[in-house]
């Protein structure tokens, strides 16, 4: 117990750390296919914040991560470099797409057990939920009417540490990694694939 709340009131001191995602970007082989979709307007609403997590109960506790960039700014960057990817700009297009990005935020799990003296410290280094509150939606719209969205409004969960700064670190890289695979993945197949590859 003492490692890991050495832990959170180290993460609560100073700035966020910066963390290179670039080694965790979504590799796709429809880019090419869509070369020929082309948009007049690529619109990204970004309401989300760096995340707000309720204090701790007699319940599991979740711990905010915090991050430079902030997980919101990144899911931003990354639908943006995705779907101009995908589509070129065109102003005379029919086409346009609409982003809202509503909660962006992520934390670990620290279960109530182990916030107990003695029982919390064996079960310290244990593989825990590394979790990410992500709600967002993408609107598809030709001459102003929506022809496909996508919607996701659920927690992304892997297992990771978070004994340290540095594992904590390395839980959040895998987790956006994750995010990344999840909701692209989707994209490719829900939408890409099915409305815009010839």
């Amino acid at each position: 117990m003492v490692g890991i709340l050495a832990v959170f009131v180290a993460g609560c001191a100073g700035a966020p750390p910066v963390v290179d995602l670039s080694d965790t970007i979504y590799q796709s082989n429809t880019v090419a296919k869509t070369a020929n979709s082309k948009i007049a307007e690529l619109s990204i609403k970004n309401t989300a914040g760096i995340g707000k997590i309720p204090p701790p109960g007699f319940g599991d506790a979740h711990m905010l991560i915090t991050r430079q960039p902030f997980l919101s700014a990144t899911v931003e960057s990354d639908i943006r470099r995705y779907l101009e990817d995908r589509f070129p700009y065109d102003t005379n297009s029919a086409h346009s797409i609409e982003v809202e990005i509503e909660k962006a935020d992520a934390y670990w799990n620290w279960p109530f057990a182990e916030r107990l003296p003695f029982i919390g410290l064996a079960m310290a280094n244990r593989d825990r939920d590394i979790a990410m509150n992500l709600k967002l939606s993408i609107s598809f719209q030709e001459n102003g009417k929506e022809f496909a969205s996508y919607v996701h409004d659920a927690p992304i969960i892997i297992q990771g540490k978070a004994t340290t700064q540095k594992k904590i670190t390395v839980s959040y890289k895998t987790l956006v990694e994750a995010y990344r695979a999840k909701i692209f993945g989707e994209l490719d197949k829900q939408i890409i694939e099915k409305y815009f590859v010839e």
